[in-house]
């Protein structure tokens, strides 16, 4: 679709970029139906088509219109890799993931402390269940005293839903919003790059004396399904 007319339809036009008070965009249609960023857009993520728009609506000093020159020149024979990595983005990124939910998730503290005194009762319910359960079969207790356990466990379910629930949903969002993206990251790892601009974002995704990114992005998502 990109190669012929096909990308007229393309359905992310880049719209709520446009301004009609900007110096050349209007005039050169690089946003909105039939423009320039609706020709170039293969972002996976919001903060990615963000960043395409700045560089398509702001002007670059000479070296940095350069090397971003270089950089394409090194990436423009790598087919396969640029084609698996949209591949990989389109599998994961249905919907255009922000990192910022993650990130607002992440640092926004335990969610949980309003419930902190269920938890030695959840761990400690079904022993006494399970206890009542076996005194009852052996005749110790009335056999329907199980009912007791079973009530207790279920309305400690109840008491913590709501939190748990909106707990979960927010867990979700941090999921959906960053470390399904982790095939990415794995697959830019794996690249041996020249150019200095190239190298330097590569080397953005491993801090000195730490796993890449792709590890803790798997870890994570360990945690998460746990």
């Amino acid at each position: 679709a990109r190669l012929g007319h096909g990308w007229h339809e393309f359905t992310e036009q880049g719209e709520r970029f446009a301004s009609p008070a900007h110096l050349y965009t209007p005039d050169l249609d690089v946003f909105g139906q039939g423009s320039l960023f609706q020709l170039l857009n293969e972002t996976a993520t919001r903060a990615g088509e963000e960043r395409l728009a700045a560089w398509l609506s702001s002007p670059a000093p000479l070296e940095v219109v350069e090397a971003r020159q270089g950089a394409a020149q090194e990436l423009a024979p790598r087919v396969d890799f640029r084609q698996d990595l949209c591949v990989d983005a389109r599998t994961v990124a249905k919907e255009k993931a922000d990192p910022a939910l993650f990130i607002q998730w992440a640092e926004a503290g335990s969610s949980l402390d309003s419930i902190r005194w269920s938890r030695p009762l959840a761990v400690v319910l079904p022993f006494v269940t399970l206890a009542l359960f076996i005194l009852g079969e052996v005749g110790v207790i009335p056999g329907a005293s199980v009912w007791a356990g079973l009530i207790a466990q279920l309305a400690l379910a109840a008491a913590t839903r709501k939190t748990l629930k909106r707990m979960d949903d927010n867990v979700e969002k941090g999921e959906r919003g960053f470390a399904r993206y982790a095939p990415l990251f794995e697959r830019i790892e794996g690249q041996r790059f020249e150019h200095p601009l190239l190298r330097q974002l590569q080397s953005g995704l491993q801090q000195q004396g730490e796993p890449p990114v792709s590890t803790h992005f798997r870890r994570f998502s360990q945690l998460f399904s746990l």
